[in-house]
């Protein structure tokens, strides 16, 4: 069981297994903390109101009654919660993400910055556009090396080079997004940051595109994406793969990325001011919380606000030094629970639909017992993506993998339509979905 405590009556020996924020605007790199020292109750003091704590794995919290208190209940500061995660959002989760909220918010989200939208349709089949995104993912890798390299080496960044990259995944995500969306999460990631800057910008495009964003727009997102953590290169080497939690002197530094990596993007004079924005402002939240100018609600632009949804989502999702990624179901649910807090709710029930209920690269439990990819979305009925079967009833790995488009209704052995019961993290049954990547 799950304690929410105020910080204000957190003591040593207890465990803080979740804070009132994400774990990234945090110094605590390990989602975790074993409360060792006052200290540590006033780093927490200064970032957060409340936490949560897990009893059994660290020291429980008793509330006890305030002086003159009228009844007891009346003074306690916690509230104890389900010992389970988050509930993923599909069709049983508790917090509802609905198809009418969906239009609703997309709705919202183009009356709120007034932009005409495009409609667009998928021009491919994902097998078939799979091949040129693995292409043009792998060039973009070798790009992202090339720009870091030259930061290293003093030499301005190429404006002009960064557009024609991002213009060729632009026209891949126009035709059919599944498919970069699937390489984000099969890919083997060189490095947090090639993998990361690269995933970012796909995500950015993707998120544009569900939005109908003309493609001009879909260019700055991309670019931002991209470059939107170029100024970690310039950090001492080691601290961002520091596996314990930062210092407040770190974590200080580390927020200096921002100011970097304008630094790094204003050398090439080329930049548009929505790419600039992106970059100062990712780290921005609803609340005020961010950093660095603590912008709060209207002061952060759309696009700055999807990039912080975006690069949440990802890090999340992705594999971090300090931290093992959650399924993209977990994370969706973790946004849900932000939305109008630290990120923009519209935005995020956009996103939520952008990706689908169960996003591309989810490993997923059918009805049969039989385990799957999601390898498409459905773009009308998102709980009905295709999927690629990999083990079977037992568990066991099929030779052959088969793929299943669950819009059609294909029946299992007990002639039932095939339906996902639950998503699954990553790693149960020993399966890693980046082993079916070819």
């Amino acid at each position: 069981m799950k304690k929410k405590v105020f910080v204000s009556d957190l003591a040593p020996g207890m465990y803080v297994c979740e804070l009132d924020r994400p774990w990234l605007d945090s110094p605590f790199l390990l989602e975790g903390i074993q409360i060792e020292s006052e200290e540590d109750i006033e780093q927490l003091k200064r970032l957060c109101e409340f936490v949560f704590i897990d009893p059994i794995i660290g020291a429980d919290f008793t509330p006890v009654p305030r002086q003159g208190a009228v009844n007891a209940s009346s003074s306690i500061q916690y509230v104890t919660q389900n010992s389970t995660r988050s509930q993923p959002p599909h069709v049983d989760a508790k917090v509802p993400v609905k198809k009418a909220e969906a239009t609703n918010s997309k709705t919202a989200v183009s009356d709120i910055w007034q932009f005409d939208t495009v409609v667009y349709e998928d021009k491919a089949a994902v097998e078939e556009e799979l091949v040129v995104a693995k292409e043009i993912h792998f060039r973009s890798s070798e790009f992202v090396r090339s720009i870091i390299q030259d930061v290293h080496n003093g030499r301005a960044l190429d404006a002009e080079k960064v557009k024609e990259n991002i213009t060729s995944m632009v026209d891949s995500i126009s035709r059919n997004p599944d498919a970069m969306l699937l390489l984000t999460k099969l890919r083997e990631k060189d490095t947090y940051s090639y993998g990361h800057a690269i995933d970012v910008s796909i995500y950015m495009i993707a998120f544009g595109r569900s939005l109908g964003l003309p493609k001009p727009q879909l260019c700055f997102l991309g670019m931002g994406g991209l470059l939107l953590d170029v100024g970690k290169i310039k950090l001492p080497d080691g601290l961002l793969a520091k596996k314990g939690s930062l210092s407040l002197e770190e974590y200080a530094l580390v927020k200096r990325h921002v100011e970097y990596g304008l630094e790094v993007v204003k050398s090439s004079h080329e930049i548009s001011p929505d790419v600039l924005d992106i970059i100062a402002n990712h780290h921005e939240r609803q609340d005020g919380s961010g950093y660095p100018e603590g912008l709060e609600g209207d002061e952060i632009s759309m696009y700055a606000s999807m990039a912080g949804i975006v690069d949440c989502y990802q890090a999340i999702t992705g594999s971090r030094p300090y931290a093992a990624p959650i399924s993209p179901s977990d994370a969706l649910q973790r946004l849900y629970d932000w939305k109008d807090k630290f990120f923009h709710g519209a935005l995020v029930e956009q996103f939520i639909q952008c990706i689908g209920i169960y996003p591309v690269g989810s490993l997923v439990e059918l009805n049969s017992g039989e385990v799957a990819i999601v390898i498409a979305q459905n773009r009308v009925r998102r709980l009905l993506p295709r999927v690629l079967v990999i083990l079977d009833g037992n568990k066991k790995p099929y030779s052959y993998p088969a793929a299943l488009d669950l819009i059609n209704q294909p029946k299992t052995v007990e002639e039932i339509p095939y339906q996902i019961i639950r998503t699954l993290e990553y790693g149960m049954y020993g399966v890693d979905p980046r082993e079916y990547y070819s």
